[in-house]
């Protein structure tokens, strides 16, 4: 992976873990881990972004970096996205953790680990 979408995808982390954090937003949390459909991800990213701009807070999500994390150009998406969001993800969790957000939100990292671990076992090879 090229060093520059590295950068971006840490960035990403940064700024989501920030908004979830600030705002105490368990639900985008769960949908941010759980959701497998590109386009109901990515309008959950949409939601929340500009919900965090109404309660006057710089965007977490801008264009270009969002089409270099995700995107492979004209509304395709990358092959790897979910790779993509697995990465954010390791660093939304890095960053809620060392802001205490994780231990204080046990019960939301619980009910996301049974969602995923129910979505596994419903999952064909």
């Amino acid at each position: 992976m090229e060093p520059e979408r590295i950068e971006q995808i840490r960035k990403l982390g940064d700024g989501i873990a920030d908004y979830i954090a600030g705002q105490n937003d368990r639900r985008f949390f769960r949908t941010f881990v759980t959701e497998r459909r590109y386009n109901y991800f990515r309008t959950a990213l949409i939601n929340a972004n500009t919900a965090y701009v109404r309660a006057g807070h710089a965007p977490f999500l801008m264009l270009d970096p969002y089409i270099a994390v995700f995107e492979d150009g004209d509304d395709v998406r990358r092959a790897d996205w979910q790779l993509a969001r697995d990465l954010v993800l390791i660093r939304v969790v890095e960053q809620l953790h060392e802001k205490g957000w994780l231990a204080r939100n046990t019960e939301a990292v619980t009910e996301v680990i049974a969602a995923t671990e129910k979505e596994l076992e419903t999952e064909t090879p």
